[in-house]
């Protein structure tokens, strides 16, 4: 993986257009010269877990590791995926005969631990096709992009609202800012390291998972908290102290 991204709270997808809106939102894969290979994983009630962008190619092809993607989407308790793939330089993104031999393979091995792998979406400048894998059909083809995503501008799910919600947890995809090899080795460093961190764990570095913290019997702060309020009797003649707040714990996310 090169690119881990998780939503600050509850999306539920129900529909593939839906994850074609957010792959766009997130990162759009049209906008890349190299061809990339991304995925958006779902729970058993069709909840996000995590957008990744798996790997990262020329602009000719793109290699990913399937059992990478599958060992992952297991640990996160995961039971649908939808991947993502872009033609770089291509208008009208459409699936090769060797794409579709390749993904009905990867589909097969998702199988054997109870996983699925329902879309494969390929996009290219303008439009793109939506290939059903386990019914081997394209469920639409050609559908313009921006027709999609101005359904959902009118829908109250606006890319601007969207972006919002997502939290890029590590990332190496832009290797171009990188100068030197060292550098881009490092990025991928912490990106595994993340990956490792974070692979029992799907709601780590969430909003929900600061909920859980906030939830805990003992109270846990941001900062100080404020000071309680005191109210004085008509009749008293001496205004009450202002206290201070007590000092508190503050938790860092690193």
């Amino acid at each position: 993986m090169i690119r881990i991204m998780r939503p600050r709270s509850k999306i539920q997808l129900n529909y593939v257009l839906e994850c074609i809106h957010l792959a766009n939102t997130w990162c759009r894969l049209t906008s890349h010269k190299d061809e990339l290979m991304a995925a958006v994983i779902i729970d058993k009630n069709n909840m996000l877990i995590e957008y990744d962008i798996l790997a990262r190619g020329t602009p000719e092809y793109v290699i990913f590791d399937h059992m990478e993607l599958i060992n992952r989407s297991i640990s996160l308790g995961a039971k649908d995926v939808t991947l993502l793939h872009n033609h770089s330089f291509a208008l009208y993104g459409r699936l090769s005969n060797d794409d579709i031999i390749a993904l009905q393979n990867v589909n097969k091995e998702a199988r054997k631990f109870n996983l699925r792998i329902n879309y494969m979406v390929c996009m290219g400048g303008i439009s793109g096709q939506i290939y059903d894998i386990k019914n081997e059909i394209s469920v639409y083809e050609n559908k313009k992009l921006e027709t999609i995503n101005e359904f959902f501008e009118a829908n109250g799910l606006s890319r601007k609202k969207l972006k919002k919600e997502c939290i890029v947890l590590a990332d190496a995809l832009d290797s171009d800012e990188y100068i030197s090899r060292a550098k881009v080795e490092k990025a991928m460093a912490k990106v595994a390291a993340v990956a490792e961190e974070t692979k029992n764990d799907p709601t780590m570095y969430t909003r929900t998972k600061l909920d859980k913290l906030f939830s805990r019997e003992q109270k846990i702060y941001y900062a100080k908290p404020l000071p309680e309020p005191r109210f004085q009797e008509k009749v008293a003649a001496k205004p009450v102290a202002k206290e201070t707040g007590k000092p508190c714990k503050i938790i860092q996310l690193i």
